[in-house]
């Protein structure tokens, strides 16, 4: 994650050796890029945003073979991963249509279809679930995890969308321009680090807050309060019926890129 202009996109295409960098060395596996020649694409791929990944004129097939063959991949794969992943997102009685009479979702879902012909162990995605409608994109998610399972396949995206984050993400990394990268073991740790924590008590019963009454609800945003008023609805007889923590990811996003 990070800001626009903080320089993911051209860090996955240093990652894809599609850049030279200025200075220092990238490992894949403990080995330079530069050592694994075209090789590297046996292994890593990637769906760039805001590129034409397929052919408008081609039907998905054709784009598959076309695409499959580029990369040497043998005919029987190439047919057996076509069907296999036409049918998983849902394309296959399209497979003859072509491209161009795609909407955005179908047309994204191919994209990502050609990367994994041949099964890579690395897949980068550039802000994948960009200008997806709810379904395409909860879709998606869905499909993405359960290849990142199937292939034992190593996923790395940008986003700024938190439902994907939270849906996908095992670890975040925030870049900001010209800083260190800041690596984060979990989703959580991330939202403890920019925390936006919000405490909601539901309760019977009626107390004095700032000289008026309150009932029902308390909403706290700071965790060393909520034991103070916890203790002022025990003390005024108030039965306690839930106490929901929530930490909301999309607004921990914003105020990472507020403070950064």
């Amino acid at each position: 994650m990070g800001k626009n202009g903080a320089g993911k996109t051209t860090l996955i295409k240093l990652m894809l050796n599609l850049l030279v960098p200025d200075t220092g060395t990238i490992l894949l596996e403990g080995k330079a890029l530069n050592d694994y020649n075209n090789k590297l694409y046996n292994k890593v791929r990637a769906v760039l945003e805001g590129s034409r990944n397929a052919y408008y004129y081609m039907t998905s097939e054709q784009n598959i073979d076309y695409f499959g063959s580029l990369m040497n991949i043998k005919s029987d794969i190439i047919k057996s991963d076509s069907i296999h992943l036409l049918k998983k997102f849902d394309l296959y009685d399209h497979r003859n249509k072509n491209v161009g009479n795609f909407s955005r979702g179908m047309q994204q879902k191919l994209s990502i279809i050609l990367s994994l012909i041949g099964s890579p162990e690395y897949l980068f995605l550039d802000e994948p679930t960009l200008g997806l409608d709810l379904v395409s994109k909860k879709e998606l998610i869905s499909n993405l995890k359960q290849l990142m399972y199937e292939r034992n396949l190593t996923i790395i995206l940008t986003s700024h969308q938190s439902d994907v984050i939270e849906n996908l993400a095992d670890k975040v990394y925030y870049l900001e321009l010209a800083k260190p990268l800041k690596n984060y073991n979990s989703v959580d740790d991330f939202k403890k680090a920019y925390s936006t924590q919000k405490t909601t008590i539901r309760f019977d019963g009626k107390i004095l807050l700032n000289g008026e009454q309150t009932t029902k609800v308390l909403e706290i945003y700071k965790d060393d309060e909520v034991n103070r008023y916890l203790t002022l609805l025990i003390e005024n007889n108030c039965k306690i019926l839930d106490v929901e923590v929530l930490n909301n990811l999309e607004e921990s996003i914003y105020t990472a890129m507020k403070e950064g």
